[in-house]
């Protein structure tokens, strides 16, 4: 017989009898996002939840906590997340909505730096920028322009990601390396100067910069030898970098260029939901979960 005393939470309990997998997701807005993608007709089968802790460890606390008396427990996080678990390579080389880490049980990742960059590479970004204008503007702003201008700044929130995965990759080897806060990027100073100024910052705080630099050094390394080695030409590279960045400081850079006021979240997720990736999003989850549709 079961023993109670052993279950933390009415939350817990639920999970272990109700005859469905859960999915735990950082937050929120993950959850709202992530059902979207689903659909309606999936919740007999599988439920989203977000943890009593949410962010990444709230979702790595929990599903080490259930799942080794419930294996229908799974984690959702996003790419980033990778490089706290050796699985950089497997970011790197990823092309589905979701991937696994050998050893991280329970957990899986998304394909790219975090949900905007799926808003961002599958919502139709640049024709919405494009069209988000008054009735006088129409036709103002050409979807050309708004994809050069997505090119241009991906360039710097995809070397500040580089720079995030280092300072990942440092932590979980053990050694102390704060993660990079890369809505510093968000300002009008060059990037150089934010990239000397971290570098300053982790010296003065005991960072080991010979180690972080090989560290950054490695990481570009499999990025280029992935590029060079699967031919890739500059629109693929273009898009592959975009999917690495920060999504989230990019699709920011981008309204604050365009329109500060601007709420694309809701017209690019019903756009996503539309295409394939939400087609092949919800069958992959389905099918590493083991839920039955």
């Amino acid at each position: 017989m079961t023993d109670f005393s052993d279950i933390a939470d009415i939350e817990q309990l639920d999970n272990r009898y109700v005859d469905k997998v859960i999915v735990y997701v950082e937050g929120d807005p993950d959850e709202k996002f992530y059902q979207k993608l689903l659909g309606p007709n999936v919740g007999h089968c599988l439920e989203l939840k977000v943890p009593p802790t949410t962010g990444n460890e709230g979702v790595i606390a929990q599903v080490a906590e259930e799942r080794p008396t419930n294996p229908k427990v799974f984690g959702l996080l996003d790419g980033e997340e990778a490089a706290m678990f050796g699985g950089m390579g497997q970011f790197i080389e990823c092309e589905v909505p979701i991937f696994e880490i050998p050893g991280a049980d329970g957990l899986l990742f998304l394909f790219g730096h975090e949900l905007e960059n799926i808003l961002i590479l599958h919502g139709d970004l640049c024709e919405h920028i494009s069209d988000d204008v008054r009735m006088h503007e129409l036709g103002k702003l050409a979807v050309e322009d708004v994809e050069g201008m997505l090119r241009h700044l991906k360039q710097r929130f995809f070397a500040a990601a580089l720079y995030k995965y280092t300072a990942k990759e440092i932590r979980r080897a053990g050694s102390n390396c704060k993660i990079i806060d890369v809505g510093r990027f968000q300002g009008k100073v060059t990037a150089s100067s934010v990239f000397r100024d971290i570098r300053n910052e982790l010296v003065a705080e005991g960072v080991d910069w010979a180690l972080f630099r090989t560290t950054l050094q490695n990481i570009i390394e499999q990025v280029r030898n992935r590029f060079e080695g699967e031919g890739f030409e500059v629109a693929r590279r273009s898009t592959e970098m975009v999917r690495l960045a920060d999504g989230k400081q990019l699709l920011n850079k981008m309204r604050s260029h365009y329109n500060n006021t601007g709420r694309w979240e809701g017209h690019l997720t019903k756009t996503v939901t539309k295409g394939q990736f939400a087609v092949d999003f919800r069958a992959l989850l389905l099918e590493k979960t083991g839920a039955n549709a």
